[in-house]
């Protein structure tokens, strides 16, 4: 986002007890126990959600 000069921000947890918001987590890495929440203003919202669907086909 700051790439693309869109002001967020972050939140994110990491996963306790094996547990991630309601999820169980048996046979997943321990660095995919992590959680994000990404905050933009409503306006940004349609460019954020663009951008970061552009990355997930990136990968």
């Amino acid at each position: 986002m700051s790439k693309n000069k869109i002001p967020y921000e972050e939140k994110r947890w990491h996963a306790r007890g094996g547990q991630a918001r309601g999820r169980g987590s048996l046979g997943q890495l321990s660095e995919y126990q992590t959680t994000y929440e990404i905050y933009v203003r409503a306006s940004d919202y349609e460019e954020c959600e663009f951008l970061m669907r552009q990355m997930g086909e990136m990968r």
